[in-house]
Formats: C-alpha cells, sequence, structure tokens
C-alpha cells in the first residue's frame, strides 16, 4: 500500500508546514486590487510551472470582490489556460463547510436540534459506542463526537451507482473510540454522519438537498458534490486523475470555481445573505461562527464546521482541503474580508503555501500592532515527568486494519516531547521531523512555542484519560495526541517487525538447504516425529507471517495512492487471514520449546537457534492483535 495509503489531508504534515513559515511582512498595506495582485504575483508565481500546476484565488471585502485570479494552466498539455469563472476545482475538506451550512439550516428551522442524540433523526443507525454519553451533531461539526474517521472502503468503481451514505454505514458502522465531546479528532467520517442526518431529516441525498438549499440561492451554478462529476464540469477541471467514485462524498467530495465560492464567502460576512437570497438568519450565522469547543480558555477552538485561529491578531475561522487539489478558505468577520485559495498540483510541494499565503494575508493587511509578546516564564516551575514521553495523533483509528496502516505501516510517526535539563525547558518534536520547538511555560499546563511566529500552543491533561495532548497550530487547526509507552511506538515496533521478519526468512532459509543437502536433511528430518513437529510448527508460522507481509507490500506496488482505493481491496480482506492463522499456529510452540531443551534434541547451538525464532512467534502474536492483524477487523 503506498506512502500516505489512507490519508486526505494529513494534519501531520501540515503541522510540519507551519514550522518552516517566513518573515513577518513589513508595515501595513492597503487593501486595494493593486496590492492584492501583487500579493498574489509575489506568493504564487514563482510556484506556477514548477510544483504548481494551475493556481486560482478570491478575495472579497464588505463591498464584494475585490479581486479574482488565476495562474497557470488547467490543462497544461492542451495549453488551457486557467480562468476563475471556469476552472473547476475539487475543493477537498472545504467540503465539510457546506454540511455544517446545511446542518444550521435545518436548525434555524427547528427541524434539528444539535444537541440531540443524532440516533433520534436516523433511528436505523448502528453506533458502536461504549460511553454512556451519546453522539450529538454538534459533536460532529466540531469533530468531538470521538467517532473513528475512515478511509478503507470509501470509494467505488465507476460503473456502478454510487452507495448511498445509509448503505455505507450500514456497511461500516461508526465507532466512537473516545468519550463523545471531551476532544476535537478530526475525523471525515464524522462530517459525513452529519450529513446523513441532514439527509434523514431532509428526505433528500446531500447532493441534492446542496443543489437546492444552497447552490440555487448562492448562485454556485458550477459546483457539484455528484459523483463522479457530471461531464460539463468535468471538462473544465483543472488537471487531476481521474478519481473513482467517493461514497462519503460530503467530507470531500465537492467541485467548484473560485468565483462560485467568492459567493458562498459574501454571505458568510454578510449576516448570511447573498443578493437578495438569505440562506441563514445572522443570528443562526453567528452561533455557526462562534467557538463551541476550546480544551483551554487561551487555545483556538473549533466552531460549526470552522477552524479558529488568530492570526496577526485577527480572528480568523478557516479550513484547508486537499483532494488531489489543495485549497485554503479564511474569513475575518471583524475585518469584514476573506479569501479562498486552490491549486492544482504538478510535483511535490515542498513549501507550505496555504499556511504561509493565510499567515502573510493578514500580517500584510491587517497586521496588528502593540500585541503583547508571549509571556516567558520558563522559571515557574513544572513538573515534567508525566510530560515527556511518545505521543500519538488521536486521528489514527483503533478498531480497524487502518491502525497497522497508518499508524504503524506509511503513517508519518509519533510525536515526542522531552525535557531540556540544562535549560530547563519542555521540548516538542513533531511526527517525521527533526525540527525541535521550545515551548514557554505559560499557565499550570499550559505550553506555547518560543518562538510566537509559529503559533503553536500546546496543553497537557494528567488525569486519567485517552487523550494527554492538545495542540493549536495557527491556521492549521487543532490536534489532540494520546501518550503511548515507547515500546508501541512507531520506530521501535517497525525495528522489532523487521527483526521478526528477518529471523524468519533466516528460518525459512535453513529449512530449504536443510532439504536439498542430503547429509543436514538426514540430521534434521529423518529424527522421531517428536523431534519433526517443533521444525514444521516454526517453519508453518514463518511462512505465514512472510506471506502476511510480502501480499501487503506487494499490495503498496499495485495501489499507488490511497485516496484511489476502490471498496477495500481484495488483498486487505486476505491479509489477516494469514496473520490469525499465524498466530494460531504459534500456540503449540510454548509446549514445543519445553520439550526441544527437555529431551536435548538437535545441538545446543541449533536449540538457541530454534529458541530465538520461537520467540519471535511468541513477540509477533501481540505484535498482531495490538495493530488489529488477528481476526477480520476492516
Amino acid at each position: 500500500m503506498p506512502s500516505k495509503v489512507i490519508a486526505s489531508m494529513s494534519g501531520r504534515f501540515l503541522l510540519l508546514a507551519a514550522l518552516c513559515l517566513g518573515t513577518l511582512c513589513q508595515g501595513q498595506q492597503p487593501l486595494t486590487r493593486e496590492n492584492l495582485d501583487q500579493f498574489v504575483e509575489d506568493h504564487l508565481r514563482k510556484h506556477i510551472g514548477e510544483t504548481v500546476g494551475s493556481a486560482s484565488v478570491v478575495f472579497v471585502d464588505a463591498n464584494g470582490v475585490l479581486l479574482e485570479k488565476s495562474l497557470g494552466y488547467a490543462s497544461p498539455a492542451n495549453r488551457i489556460l486557467a480562468d476563475p469563472h471556469q476552472t473547476v476545482y475539487q475543493i477537498g475538506s472545504n467540503s465539510k463547510l457546506f454540511v455544517a451550512l446545511a446542518a444550521m439550516q435545518l436548525y434555524e428551522q427547528g427541524k434539528l436540534d444539535l444537541r440531540a442524540d443524532i440516533r433520534n433523526y436516523v433511528p436505523g443507525l448502528a453506533i458502536k459506542n461504549c460511553f454512556a454519553l451519546p453522539v450529538t451533531t454538534a459533536q460532529l461539526l466540531t469533530h468531538t463526537s470521538g467517532v473513528e474517521d475512515r478511509k478503507l472502503g470509501r470509494t467505488q468503481p465507476f460503473d456502478q451507482p454510487l452507495m448511498t451514505l445509509g448503505e455505507f454505514f450500514e456497511r461500516f458502522p461508526p465507532v466512537v473510540s473516545y468519550p463523545p465531546g471531551e476532544q476535537m479528532n478530526y475525523s471525515g467520517n464524522g462530517v459525513t454522519l452529519a450529513a446523513h442526518v441532514v439527509e434523514a431529516i431532509s428526505g433528500e441525498p446531500f447532493f441534492q438537498y446542496a443543489e437546492n438549499h444552497i447552490y440555487a440561492p448562492l448562485a454556485m451554478q458550477q459546483s457539484s458534490f455528484r459523483q463522479p462529476l457530471p461531464d460539463v464540469l468535468k471538462r473544465y477541471r483543472a488537471e487531476m486523475l481521474n478519481v473513482p467514485p467517493l461514497i462519503k462524498y460530503p467530507e470531500g467530495g465537492m467541485a467548484s470555481t473560485v468565483d462560485d465560492m467568492s459567493h458562498f464567502l459574501m454571505a458568510l460576512l454578510h449576516g448570511g445573505a447573498y443578493g437578495a437570497n438569505q440562506i441563514l438568519k445572522p443570528e443562526t450565522l453567528q452561533l455557526m461562527l462562534t467557538r463551541h469547543f476550546s480544551p483551554h480558555p487561551e487555545m483556538p477552538g473549533m466552531s460549526y464546521g470552522f477552524f479558529e485561529a488568530n492570526l496577526s491578531g485577527n480572528l480568523v475561522w478557516m479550513h484547508t482541503g486537499d483532494y488531489r487539489h489543495i485549497s485554503v478558505l479564511c474569513i475575518s468577520p471583524e475585518r469584514k474580508a476573506g479569501f479562498f485559495l486552490v491549486m492544482s498540483l504538478q510535483g511535490e510541494l515542498h513549501d507550505p503555501l496555504l499556511t504561509s499565503f493565510a499567515n502573510d494575508f493578514f500580517r500584510t493587511f491587517f497586521p496588528q500592532t502593540g500585541i503583547a509578546p508571549p509571556t516567558r516564564s520558563a522559571k515557574v516551575a513544572f513538573d515534567p515527568s508525566n510530560m515527556v514521553g511518545m505521543y500519538r495523533d488521536n486521528a489514527v483509528p483503533n478498531s480497524s486494519l487502518e491502525k497497522f496502516v497508518e499508524g504503524l505501516m506509511f503513517g508519518d510517526g509519533d510525536a515526542r516531547v522531552t525535557f531540556d535539563k540544562v535549560r530547563g525547558v519542555l521540548q516538542f518534536h513533531p511526527p517525521s521531523s527533526d525540527k525541535v520547538i521550545d515551548l514557554v511555560h505559560r499557565d499550570g499546563l499550559l505550553f506555547e512555542s518560543q518562538d510566537a511566529d509559529f503559533g503553536i500552543k500546546m496543553i497537557f491533561r494528567q488525569a486519567p484519560s485517552p487523550t494527554n495532548m492538545f495542540i493549536s497550530a495557527g491556521t492549521l487547526g487543532q490536534y489532540s495526541f494520546r501518550k503511548i509507552p515507547l515500546f508501541w511506538s512507531q520506530v521501535p515496533q517497525l525495528v522489532m517487525h523487521l527483526a521478526v521478519l528477518f529471523l524468519f526468512g533466516a528460518w525459512l532459509l535453513s529449512i530449504l538447504l536443510a532439504y536439498f543437502i542430503r547429509r543436514l536433511r538426514e540430521a534434521w528430518f529423518l529424527q522421531s516425529g517428536i523431534s519433526r513437529g517443533p521444525l514444521w510448527n516454526v517453519t508453518i508460522v514463518a511462512l505465514l507471517a512472510l506471506a502476511g507481509s510480502l501480499s501487503f507490500v506487494l499490495l503498496g506496488f499495485t495501489i499507488p495512492n490511497a485516496s484511489l482505493i476502490v471498496g477495500v481491496p481484495a488483498m486487505l480482506k486476505v491479509l489477516p487471514v494469514f496473520y490469525t492463522a499465524d498466530c494460531v499456529a504459534a500456540l503449540p510452540l510454548p509446549i514445543s520449546l519445553f520439550r526441544a531443551w527437555r529431551q536435548r534434541m538437535w545441538g545446543l547451538g541449533f536449540r538457541l537457534y530454534f529458541s530465538a525464532v520461537v520467540l519471535a512467534a511468541f513477540v509477533f502474536v501481540p505484535f498482531c492483535i495490538y495493530w488489529n492483524l488477528f481476526g477480520y477487523r476492516m
């Protein structure tokens, strides 16, 4: 399975991007069309034709659209220039904002109680929830429901009718892994579940609800949630791979133009109105754009659908998207300004464009002078012992095979917190990075980055809880982590896994050599049944483990990108069979090991070798159970 096998929008990748932000812009510039045009040229032009195929952006203020601009080719092969009115882009997770808008419309009409159990509206829904608290729509929209994300099985072949959301959740019932309402845990599955609630109340498929109640009043004529994208829009879509239909399309399947998105921005900045059409009452929009969850009063949180961020002293509501095209949407209700930027890529983007663009926009046009720097109170005593350790992103699923795929094989790794005893400073090591961030102690268990430009705030929780660390990363939103033992973190587990596979491989090679070399064959295989049995037992265990690992590696070469997985790949369905059979086959090995030593089978050297391979098999059993390789946990 490929790198980033099941990643849609990698929070860890974006977090690392935040650590690379540039320098502050000097002085404030007036928000004019000319200045915005120059701002776009300065930030985007150098990337066009290199890592970026095309980029389109729109800026709005209280008076309407200030600038719509496109750079590059929507279709480089055909030399078709991108156009803000015509070029269609996949907006990725910005689609979730329209789910939140739909839910707020039903709330405004008195049809939806945001804090009621969602099973009141979808009574046939089976939710695997071992907690006493119900899941509510408000929690789904703030990513605090505890519902695990799910990516396996979310697409299907082009030649099949699109599976309904109801059929999808019947096939893959939502799993609640954390107490509802306790933490922010980004979940596309949760937002899709909110869209299913909208369907149940309105009696319309969500894509149709969006067309009738959002696109029509906003005059968004070139926008669609339909899967696959209708040909009339597809012919104008910026170049990308032809992705298969996304069953969970509300979480990231919307396509639009920047001109259409400008209508959405203007409604958000004008009390829910676009022209003569009111899609939300001002008070409902105000409720939507209000913080409803934050792990600490001094940390940005979540509204219904939007992430909260403080950029150069400005309260900003924003979201990003990544589904073959990447995008960012930001609005500042106080400044009555906002923008939407979307890009098609044609290479690996190393520059954190979305993040730097958003930060520099507010630094350039709305800098807040006289902002007090973060309190540097590192001398205040605090006990780092409960904070130091390894942490895993709560976005990694717990209940399915995706834990193995995303948490071990193709994830970005685990975060680490250390303590510099010499300087008395707590330090944060982001996943897959050698960057070290010094943290200033603010208050209690609240810390923030030494360099205010990083925009990172962090709070720890020491009470018994599945969640031990929360992070706010500016424009990149909020993340929650759970502390894990060092042994179960990614690097030690990968090393252990490879060591076990090496021993198994060496054992099989030894058996093959023994079979083809007559003298060894007589020494090993022509003995009594009691000595032959352990050899075959270990051989079967080694063969099954290597077969499972080999099939997984082959799957990685055959599927180039996890976002293109159609259904659940057949090989993934077979994979647990190998590992489950391997664990069962390992059960008699303790007896075999005991008899081998008691009866002094073979020579001492070979007995030690046999013991090492048996020990590897012992270690492999809890490994399979921990990573959901034992049993059928799709």
